[in-house]
């Protein structure tokens, strides 16, 4: 401060000596920073005042403040800098002096203080001084100069500037922690679970928000506009004189009482009253404990044991209680019903062979001491039931020891019969690993057994050979006759093929018209043999709804281990081959590398699709998907269009396949996510996407879609992502955890073609799935007693897992109607609904 340049024309640059005329006149100044500082509460306004009242006031030219945050001093305000330093860590510099010593720090001369920090060059002195509040230092003031050094007067001047400062920084936290205490309160008083009111006579002078909810009213004037009787219901138990009593001094103690709130509903509470003095007043204070829900609970329990009563007379589960010998006490009286002797336990009806395992399970729960009700099994076993197809039936049996209690003094047995359930969960195992149509092992059951065909091979140092068949004319078939025909065509070139393998080969259906051959050779000549024998398999006609329908294949080979050293390497080899093959249809094509080259239509597709993708020339379809319960909210399902300048019209899966075989699966992804938030279909539709395998597996997935939904401002709830089990199983373990990620933002996750792939059951329950999308060939079954069997089966096991269900490929209105008393819960196919325009979604009705 003070430099020698110093002119009456920059008094910023004088000396703060030579402004101030005596201790009158510094006492006048430091009077007039207590006002400045009186009207201020807030700590950042208190700072900041400080600061710029010392400059001005004091005529200071550098003055700085800082608060001291945990390890650092933080600058709140500055006057008179060109520049700064925002943040100091404490122990660095002298102005941390002056916070760990907690006394004024003064610099008469910078230049030879090592630990000075220059925050503008030519600074000469300094002065530090804490500030106090709550008695430890909450924050340093300083003042430097750029001329003449500071004074022994200017540190006494700041340090009882430092006193104005803190007092004004205790008043702030006072007036902070009062602010707090009474934000407390009212969030306690407006967020407690219970209803409160105050009320003085009849009338109410206060409600919390629960109470006003619980009356059916909106503001608190509305309530003052009410009384005590308004609200009263006829009977209940106490009465409104009965509330008027607490205010004399009779009080309340969790009584039971009813009330009618404006929208006429009947509503039970626990309440209690007391007398409140308030203002020289007498007020009924109230809280309601809402219990409508427990009394309906309880008057649901009782009737629930009404029914169970009668229930129990024709349920299928037999109870019966034996005593620690075994001797029948008691048994239920249905027993007689499913074909057993009442006069005997049902241990005696136990399959010989089963009899000591029987023994030994009851002589477990016999001797259990733990304590009352200790459990042992379940097991299940076979018993005698001369009623039955095969002369027993298959129950789970439980056993509960119940011998000290008093009521009961016995081991309690109950037994439930599940056949029908054990021959259910056979049949929907078979399903599992085996096609449904064809009886053919599915994809599933091919990746494991052809897995374990290669390790033999390569073990065994021999060859084996892959054929990957598509049917040439399957979609004409399809598209003419429908698809009945064609499931007959599958079914029937599936016997076909079956004659041309030998026992040790493997057949499996992929899906659709994939269908794969994995055979162990002895060298390519094998392969072609058995190529040519499927040929001539397929050359003969079929019969299909009275035509004569000739069908060829495409054939693609791989060798193992010529062509790959696993199976996803020569599943691909054999897909380029097949794809080969295809281009002249009824032959096949031995892989060979140059097949890895994508062929020139492929590669200008493939062009014209990314500049489609680049310019927005794609487009949306959305497919109605009708819900069958009437709680239940419509959907769509978003399909992918895109309409090329030359060649018109491509399917979908002719561009889809080629997308995902080059990486651009993603970028499609993403552009279908975003066209989808920001043409969103009208409410309530739900929408559902699909999902390629690239981005499934991508971990960064759920956070861009997190981050779209939020900027589209989308409710995640209103998406569905839809994902096949081919995507799943490419790596489980990764995609199960994606789709957590997904499911984490609100958006539900959906498992699509359910039944063709190779998910097996036991992965299921382990997948993070809202819905189940059952595939066409299932619906297709309905009228069959089998195949109705195994779809009822289905559903059943989506309903155990909490899963909804979509059926697709619903066609007939007989179909529709079986599904809706089935339980299924969505329904989606031409019968319902054709791919169309968003605004033609408003026109779909249930």
């Amino acid at each position: 401060m003070n430099p020698s340049n110093a002119t009456p024309d920059n008094p910023a640059s004088s000396s703060a000596a030579t402004q101030r005329d005596g201790p009158g006149a510094e006492l006048a100044l430091l009077l007039e920073l207590s006002r400045t500082l009186a009207a201020q509460l807030e700590l950042p306004q208190i700072y900041c005042q400080a600061v710029e009242a010392v400059a001005r006031t004091f005529g200071y030219a550098l003055v700085s403040l800082y608060a001291v945050e945990g390890t650092e001093l933080v600058l709140q305000h500055q006057v008179g800098y060109s520049r700064f330093i925002e943040r100091i860590a404490l122990g660095e510099g002298t102005m941390s002096r002056a916070v760990s010593g907690g006394r004024t720090v003064y610099i008469p001369q910078a230049e030879r203080e090592p630990e000075f920090l220059y925050a503008l060059p030519g600074i000469t002195s300094m002065v530090a001084v804490p500030i106090y509040a709550r008695g430890q230092v909450c924050a340093v003031l300083c003042v430097e100069s750029l001329g003449t050094a500071l004074s022994e007067g200017d540190c006494r001047l700041l340090e009882a500037v430092a006193l104005q400062v803190g007092g004004a920084v205790e008043r702030g936290l006072l007036a902070a922690a009062l602010l707090e205490s009474e934000r407390l309160y009212r969030t306690l008083v407006e967020t407690m679970p219970a209803a409160l009111v105050l009320y003085e006579g009849e009338e109410y002078r206060y409600a919390n928000p629960r109470a006003l909810q619980t009356l059916g009213l909106s503001s608190l004037e509305q309530l003052k506009q009410r009384r005590l009787s308004d609200f009263s219901q006829k009977g209940a138990p106490l009465s409104p004189e009965r509330y008027l009593r607490v205010l004399q001094g009779e009080p309340i103690e969790r009584a039971e009482d009813q009330l009618c709130n404006l929208q006429g509903e009947v509503m039970d509470f626990e309440v209690s009253a007391y007398p409140v003095e308030l203002g020289g007043r007498v007020l009924g204070l109230a809280t309601w404990q809402d219990i409508t829900q427990r009394k309906r609970a309880e008057a649901a329990l009782q009737r629930s044991e009404n029914l169970l009563r009668t229930l129990m007379q024709h349920s299928r589960e037999v109870v019966q209680i034996l005593d620690p010998q075994g001797n029948l006490k008691y048994t239920s009286a249905n027993v007689g019903r499913l074909g057993f002797d009442a006069s005997k336990s049902l241990l005696d009806w136990v399959v010989p062979e089963y009899r000591d395992k029987a023994r030994y399970l009851f002589a477990e729960a016999a001797g259990c001491s733990e304590g009352v009700g200790v459990t042992v099994g379940p097991a299940i076993l076979p018993l005698l039931k001369p009623s039955a197809p095969e002369g027993q039936g298959w129950f789970e049996i439980f056993w509960e020891n119940r011998l000290a209690d008093p009521d009961v003094e016995g081991i309690v047995l109950r037994a439930r019969d599940i056949s029908e359930q054990r021959t259910y969960q056979a049949t929907i195992q078979h399903l599992a690993y085996h096609d449904e149509l064809t009886a053919l092992p599915n994809r599933r059951s091919f990746h494991e057994q052809a897995g374990e065909m290669i390790r033999r091979a390569a073990g065994e140092g021999s060859w084996c050979a892959l054929l990957y068949l598509d049917l040439d004319q399957f979609k004409g078939v399809n598209d003419s006759l429908g698809h009945a025909a064609g499931d007959e065509l599958l079914v029937q070139v599936a016997q076909r093929l079956s004659h041309c393998v030998r026992g040790s080969d493997l057949l499996a259906r992929l899906g659709g018209d994939e269908i794969a051959i994995m055979a162990a050779i002895a060298d390519e000549v094998g392969a072609v043999a058995l190529a040519e024998r499927v040929r001539a398999a397929l050359a003969e006609p079929f019969l299909l709804s009275g035509l004569q329908v000739v069908i060829t294949a495409s054939i693609g080979i791989a060798l193992f281990p010529q062509h790959g050293s696993n199976l996803d390497e020569l599943m691909r080899a054999a897909d380029l081959a097949m794809y080969a093959a295809k281009e002249g249809r009824d032959r096949w094509a031995i892989y060979q590398p140059r097949l890895f080259q994508t062929s020139r239509r492929q590669l200008e597709l493939l062009q014209d699709l990314r500049k489609a993708l680049r310019e927005n020339t794609l487009a949306l379809a959305y497919q109605p998907i009708l819900p069958l319960r009437d709680d239940l909210a419509p959907k769509a399902e978003a399909l992918l269009r895109w309409s090329h300048p030359k060649r018109g019209p491509i399917p979908p899966g002719e561009f889809i396949p080629l997308a995902e075989m080059h990486g651009l699966a993603p970028a499609l992804d993403r552009w279908v996510f975003k066209q989808v938030l920001r043409e969103m279909p009208p409410q309530p539709f739900q929408v559902s996407i699909n999902l390629s395998a690239l981005t499934l597996l991508n971990p960064r997935s759920a956070k861009w879609l997190a981050r779209a939904m939020r900027m589209a401002g989308v409710d995640p709830t209103r998406l569905h992502l839809e994902v096949t089990e081919t995507t799943l199983l490419r790596d489980f373990e990764t995609a199960r955890n994606n789709l957590e990620g997904v499911r984490q933002l609100g958006v539900r996750v959906a498992l699509d073609d359910f039944g063709v792939g190779h998910t097996a059951l036991a992965y299921l329950n382990r997948l993070p799935v809202d819905l189940i999308k059952v595939d066409r060939s299932f619906i297709a079954g309905i009228g069959d007693p089998a195949g109705e069997a195994l779809l009822a089966g289905i559903l059943s096991l989506a309903k155990g897992l909490g899963m909804n269900t979509v059926a697709e490929g619903v066609e007939t209105a007989h179909q529709l109607a079986w599904l809706r008393e089935a339980g299924c819960d969505y329904a989606q196919g031409f019968f319902v609904g054709e791919p169309g325009g968003r605004e033609e979604l408003a026109g779909f009705r249930s």
